[in-house]
């Protein structure tokens, strides 16, 4: 007589591995140095190069002295203010900016970058200003703001050099927040925009995450069985 067999379980579906663990602060220590995402070498490049084309202008040539010559934050602050709306002026609030964050003056900062970003559009370092404002919308906890600056980052293509790691923030903040499909899609606009970006394979490990955890939110492990 065959003896009765016990069934066997359904075999629950895995757990996903852990959300992205990568902390704004953590994500850019380790990819973007920290929060020096304002690129202040491309910044004094692109002033030095003005200042060089300038020199036929005498406006234009003082404009370039003043800020390459500006020490403090206060020097930088009446930069951007006598030269308001010209490229040296934006450049000023840039540095100001990054100035102001490794003081610590997160807030202030802030709406120094949200002053660039409103008046500077066409900026040769547009985008790396609205990507380091994203970055302390993200940091002060204003999540909607960091995930538009991050799109509009993202969006701006070739224009934007801080486009893959945008890429990268949108598609963490998406995914935190249970949006698995819309951070695929965020990771997946890394390979074809940023051939060679370091971040294509994180994108990656990310896209693998972000699938499983649609496999166990669609599949949910059954319910325990209730003792007898």
């Amino acid at each position: 007589m065959a003896t009765d067999q016990p069934a066997t379980p359904k075999e629950a579906p895995q757990l996903a591995a852990e959300a992205p663990s990568d902390g704004l602060e953590e994500f850019l220590d380790k990819y973007g140095k920290k929060l020096a995402v304002l690129l202040i070498l491309i910044v004094l490049a692109v002033g030095a190069a003005f200042y060089l084309r300038a020199k036929k202008d005498d406006v234009r040539r003082e404009a370039a002295e003043a800020f390459t010559s500006a020490v403090t934050r206060e020097d930088l602050q009446k930069v951007a203010e006598q030269y308001r709306g010209t490229v040296v002026g934006g450049n000023a609030l840039l540095m100001l900016a990054d100035r102001q964050i490794g003081a610590n003056q997160d807030k202030e900062a802030r709406a120094t970058l949200n002053r660039f970003v409103s008046s500077h559009e066409g900026d040769p370092l547009y985008y790396n200003g609205v990507f380091a404002l994203a970055t302390l919308d993200e940091k002060l906890g204003d999540l909607a703001a960091a995930k538009a600056g991050y799109q509009k980052t993202v969006a701006a293509g070739a224009a934007a050099t801080t486009g893959a790691a945008a890429a990268m923030r949108l598609g963490d903040l998406l995914q935190a927040e249970g949006k698995f499909e819309p951070a695929i899609k965020a990771y997946q606009e890394l390979a074809p925009r940023y051939p060679g970006s370091p971040f294509v394979q994180l994108a990656d490990e990310r896209i693998k995450l972000a699938k499983q955890s649609i496999t166990l939110r669609d599949h949910p492990a059954p319910p325990p069985e209730p003792e007898p």
